[in-house]
């Protein structure tokens, strides 16, 4: 379909050290499912993937990914982008697409992060909650302040936002645990929370039943990724499904074409989500 160009060396991926890609196996789904995705579009075009694996601590980190010269492009995996990383970036000589990340004039490929979580505030609100906490993941991340930016764009249109409601996670179970024990604490609970990931979520589901109460009795609970574990786990999560080794692929895609002159920088291309409706959704009945 596509054939091998010759003058492309290796690509290079490069793993944030904060990521749980060799961690037990529910945790790392989504990025060896991105990274499944890379490397099947990979095999079109008969090129070799390297991994690099960057901790954004380090003074250098990408500036020291510039003088290589065994790779002919870089994709990044969801950085956590400031000034200083964006411009260790453009310095980079090659051209570089990021994956569940953005900045203004730079290559990308993301889901849209507001309008997936407005999906699930929304199926909220028609299943007759008003009171809806949201737990946050790690606020530095550009998909994390979009999800941010879609449950308050829903609750501003159809309810309002209730102190406390909104808690800021790291996209952890344990943080998922923690911020949902905050919530529970409030002296109105919330009836209903989007959880800015799968694994908040899980770890969410967990707070509630150690305070003795049911999902999706007493709390209704949403994530976000439909990781695999997810609808296994008890109740089945309702989830906003981004296409995680659809976007692996489209990026090594793009990546190449830029490589190859075939398309213009920069690219910003946007993937739709789906909200995947299952068991931890109740509909609520005022009393």
């Amino acid at each position: 379909m596509y054939g091998k160009n010759r003058e492309i060396a290796d690509v290079g991926i490069v793993i944030p050290s904060e990521t749980y890609l060799f961690s037990p196996w529910e945790y790392n789904y989504y990025f060896t499912e991105l990274l499944r995705g890379v490397i099947a579009a990979a095999s079109l075009f008969e090129c070799d993937v390297s991994i690099f694996h960057r901790g954004f601590h380090r003074e250098r980190g990408y500036l020291e990914l510039s003088g290589k010269s065994d790779y002919s492009g870089l994709i990044i995996l969801a950085p956590v982008l400031k000034e200083k990383h964006a411009a260790e970036i453009r310095a980079i000589k090659k051209p570089v697409i990021l994956i569940n990340s953005r900045y203004p004039g730079m290559n990308h490929i993301d889901v849209d992060n507001k309008k997936g979580a407005r999906k699930a505030v929304e199926y909220l609100c028609d299943m007759g909650h008003s009171d809806i906490g949201f737990i946050s993941g790690k606020i530095e991340t550009a998909n994390a302040r979009g999800r941010l930016e879609g449950y308050k764009s829903v609750m501003d249109e159809r309810s309002k936002i209730k102190d406390g409601f909104i808690r800021y996670g790291d996209f952890s179970k344990d943080s998922g645990f923690h911020e949902m024990m905050e919530l529970l604490e409030l002296k109105k609970r919330p009836t209903a929370v989007f959880c800015a990931n799968d694994l908040m979520a899980l770890g969410a589901i967990k707070a509630i039943r150690e305070k003795k109460l049911k999902v999706p009795g007493d709390v209704s609970i949403i994530g976000f990724d439909d990781l695999v574990i997810s609808r296994y786990f008890t109740p089945p999560l309702t989830s906003v499904r981004q296409p995680l080794f659809h976007i692996g692929k489209e990026a090594l895609i793009n990546l190449i074409g830029i490589i190859n002159k075939e398309k213009e920088e920069p690219q910003e291309v946007e993937i739709e989500t789906r909200l995947i409706k299952r068991d931890s959704v109740a509909r609520f009945e005022k009393g």
